[in-house]
């Protein structure tokens, strides 16, 4: 292992060769902290004992290997989150087998890659001039094939595409849901800060790494949104390669920190009675009812209905006196009364 006087993170090779020799020393037996004072023992480059002394003195205090790697500060975010995985659920030895893996196929495609000289501007080239417009291009057509007018596709980055439009088109271009599914680098700041700034219900996020993941739900928790649900998707099997569909909504105000202002204020009209709960007298029910259908009904079925709603009513009005037998409401006056306590706001 080497680093450099900035902190440069371990080369796919190194962090490779370091999963390997943990991976030897936990399925012999050994406790991490001792496997990491093998290797200080072993060590032979001076850079590399530099780093495994700032891991032991961790792990003397701490005892995990999690916050002895984020010290030193030259392991990926993607290995850190492993490695706290592994030893939250006490499998440490196979997850740095896992991980060693990983980090040697990585090593492989970064030298195939390197090995072709121009292949990393003829990719740029291609991803600017080719693959997004005729992507763009591609689902237009597959939009208008499959009679869809409702959507709309565009070049360029969300987070100065949206914006753009949301000027020209005011609150009508305002999201509901917004559906990321960024690269493995994770979402840029500037377009989590303007996915908070719009505001949507809900925010989908899919993602194909899990570190990257972390640190851009711990961003948007921490600006109104809640994690609601998270589905990982097994797309790779056999690999450390998992993709994660989140979903955030907005958070629920904590009345605690809410300031309120008592405000008197009188409507012009009676519109904001149109949503409010109405009140009516038995006479202007019966009133109401006979004026409607030229029906006569008495208290006594009004009171009777209300009784089956649970409604407030007088004393007496559906008892009789001692012996007496009380009728009960027909059940074509039932449906008038019922009609009459809708109009009136009742129900």
């Amino acid at each position: 292992m080497g680093k450099s006087k900035k902190q440069q993170k371990l080369s796919n090779l190194e962090c490779a060769s370091f999963c390997s020799q943990m991976t030897m020393v936990l399925h012999a037996g050994f406790p991490a902290v001792e496997g990491v004072s093998l290797l200080l023992e072993d060590a032979k480059n001076v850079q590399e004992k530099a780093i495994l002394q700032v891991m032991y003195d961790e792990m003397i205090n701490t005892g995990l290997l999690y916050p002895a790697l984020e010290k030193t500060s030259v392991f990926p975010d993607y290995l850190l989150q492993m490695v706290k995985i592994g030893e939250e659920t006490g499998t440490l030895d196979d997850v740095m087998n896992g991980l060693t893996h990983h980090y040697e196929r990585e090593d492989e495609i970064e030298k195939s890659i390197k090995s072709a000289l121009t292949y990393p501007l003829i990719m740029v080239a291609m991803m600017i001039a080719v693959i997004v417009p005729q992507a763009i291009a591609d689902a237009k057509e597959n939009a208008l094939r499959n009679h869809i007018s409702n959507a709309e596709f565009f070049v360029g980055k969300a987070e100065e595409v949206y914006p753009a439009y949301c000027a020209a088109h005011g609150e009508e271009a305002r999201a509901e849901v917004i559906v990321v599914d960024p690269p493995r680098k994770g979402c840029e700041e500037s377009l989590l800060a303007m996915m908070c700034e719009m505001a949507p219900q809900r925010i989908v996020y899919v993602s194909c790494d899990s570190a990257t993941l972390a640190r851009d739900l711990k961003y948007l928790c921490s600006h109104g949104y809640d994690l609601v649900e998270v589905q990982p998707v097994d797309q790779f099997g056999h690999t450390v390669h998992v993709e994660t569909v989140c979903l955030l909504g907005r958070e629920i105000v904590n009345d605690k920190n809410v300031e309120y202002a008592h405000v008197d204020y009188e409507p012009k009209d009676a519109e904001y009675l149109k949503s409010a709960k109405g009140s009516a007298s038995y006479r202007e029910i019966k009133e109401w009812i006979k004026e409607q259908h030229d029906v006569s009904v008495s208290n006594l079925y009004i009171a009777q209905v209300k009784d089956k709603l649970g409604f407030e009513k007088r004393e007496n009005y559906n008892k009789g006196a001692d012996g007496h037998r009380v009728p009960n409401c027909p059940a074509e006056k039932e449906k008038l009364i019922l009609e009459a306590f809708k109009h009136f706001r009742m129900i």
